[in-house]
Parts: C-alpha cells; sequence; structure tokens
C-alpha cells in the first residue's frame, strides 16, 4: 500500500511500536518521495546526565537515529515502490539538537527496483541542520 497524505496517520498507527507512535510528530508534507514532520522535544526524549541534574534539552542520539528510520522507511513507501527492509543508515551529528520543535525532511534521491536512497535532514527552529542521514533501503521485487 502506498503511502499518502489521507492515510500516514492510520498507516503510523497501524505499523510502528507504541514508543514510537508515543513521539508525537505531526506530518506536514506527504507527496510521492518527499515527507516532513514536525517533531517536538519533549523532556522525555533528551539527555540526562544523572538523577541530580536536570534533563539539558538536547535530544539523545538514539531517538534521532530511531525517528530517522522510521520517516525514511515512510517515505521510500510514497511510491508503488515498496521497501523490504533498511540496508544501511549513514548518519551526521551536525550539532547538538537543541530546540522547542525540529523539522524533519526524508526526500527520496532514487526509487530503485532493487535498492532505494532516502535522505533526512534534521532542522531546529532556526532552520539550521542539526543532523542527516543517508539511508538504504532494499525493495520488494515486482
Amino acid at each position: 500500500m502506498q503511502i499518502t497524505g489521507p492515510i500516514i496517520e492510520a498507516w503510523h498507527n497501524a505499523v510502528w511500536s507504541p514508543w514510537i507512535k508515543e513521539l508525537e510528530v505531526e506530518w506536514q508534507i506527504v507527496e510521492e518521495g518527499n515527507i516532513v514532520a514536525e517533531f517536538p522535544n519533549k523532556e522525555k526524549h533528551c539527555i540526562q546526565v544523572s538523577p541530580k541534574v536536570p534533563r539539558i534539552g538536547t535530544v539523545y542520539g538514539a531517538v534521532l537515529l530511531a525517528f530517522t528510520d522510521v520517516i525514511s522507511f515512510m517515505a521510500a513507501f510514497t511510491s508503488d515502490r515498496v521497501p523490504q527492509s533498511t540496508l544501511t543508515q549513514n548518519s551526521n551529528f551536525i550539532k547538538a539538537a537543541r530546540g522547542s520543535a525540529f523539522e524533519v525532511e526524508s526526500k527520496v534521491i532514487r526509487f530503485g527496483s532493487n535498492v532505494s536512497h532516502v535522505k533526512t535532514i534534521w532542522r531546529d527552529d532556526n532552520c539550521d541542520p542539526v543532523f542527516e542521514a543517508l539511508s538504504t533501503f532494499t525493495m520488494v521485487k515486482k
């Protein structure tokens, strides 16, 4: 089933595990080869170095990596081709992910019959990139 704007929320709720759903993202743009979401920075997503020290507002790298895999996989699903699994995810942490919310954009660079490539960029409140990744997915053969 191809992901489109009208069904993305239902698809997201049906497919992903509860902790992914708890991220509370808002889908902004859903079109062939491109998905943009707003990712709210919640306290539970942030680094805490000690129980005695308050969280510092920087999103855990693991959260960035996990949601990048989710949104890039979904972007690969916006055509009639079907992704099977993540083959690689090459990630670059550009600067600390701080802000009240992030714009996360996943854009398909190439839809292929064997593999598809998706680039994901996280931008902070100032539209500055904080994280980017290039993901490769194996595709189901038709």
